[in-house]
């Protein structure tokens, strides 16, 4: 299932949210997200600081993160039943991640394959790489313009098991609200692709292709099983904010 299509389809009652990439403009997407893919990020400044980014693209890890401020994994509930009757995800028990912040601006996604087109022409696909453990916010959406979401995630276990929250607008305009969606995913990756099982929460997006460079988390979503086994709808772009021992 499509994260965000069952789940907000009541928030959106008299509206047509358009979140989705090259595909549908109905879509609603909650699990679509921002890419970084142009520039290369910098190394460590002078000074131990952490490089930045360039524009569009990734930045450069930084040892000048602050730690984290829950280190170890909790003991989130589990799904019951072996997931027949799962935890409404809507309610905010399967995890603690605070809603709030800014929201991110979706933009049109130029989908090229399994890859996106970036500023000067180049195709940002996915990659692999290593996971870093952490906290991150979303920090870009390549998908339809239109809307805006806000999202974080936890990440522990050398990338094994993800928290999530994604909290997409209602509508447009500022005064729209926000519909919130928890869950968490233990998860694994084989080359670009990175493999999610639910744990708590409804079951979405099981397979994403994926870049991890430094403290950026660049996910592709082509709504299927894999990274080239169907049409691009969203890249989502998540940063670092602190680092988890």
């Amino acid at each position: 299932m499509r994260p965000g299509t069952a789940w907000a389809a009541a928030a959106l009652a008299t509206l047509t949210l358009g979140c989705g990439g090259g595909a549908s403009p109905t879509r609603v997407d909650v699990h679509g997200g921002a890419a970084g893919a142009g520039g290369q990020g910098g190394g460590l400044a002078t000074g131990g600081q952490r490089g930045q980014g360039g524009a569009n693209g990734a930045g450069g890890a930084g040892d000048d993160l602050p730690a984290c401020e829950i280190a170890q994994r909790p003991d989130d509930p589990a799904n019951a039943d072996g997931g027949a009757n799962p935890v409404d995800p809507t309610s905010g028990a399967c995890n603690t991640i605070e809603t709030g912040g800014q929201p991110v601006a979706s933009e049109m996604l130029d989908a090229v394959g399994g890859g996106a087109r970036e500023d000067g022409g180049a195709i940002a696909a996915p990659s692999g790489g290593t996971i870093l453990d952490g906290d991150y916010d979303f920090v870009r959406w390549e998908d339809l313009p239109g809307t805006s979401s806000i999202r974080r995630l936890r990440v522990f276990g050398g990338g094994t098991y993800v928290e999530w929250l994604v909290s997409n607008a209602r509508g447009p305009g500022p005064d729209a609200g926000f519909a919130s969606k928890w869950y968490d995913t233990v998860a694994g990756s084989s080359g670009s692709t990175l493999s999610l099982s639910y744990v708590c929460g409804d079951v979405l997006v099981t397979s994403y292709g994926y870049t991890a460079r430094g403290d950026d988390l660049v996910l592709f979503d082509d709504g299927a099983a894999g990274p080239a086994s169907g049409t691009l709808f969203s890249v989502d772009t998540f940063r670092r904010t602190c680092t988890r021992p």
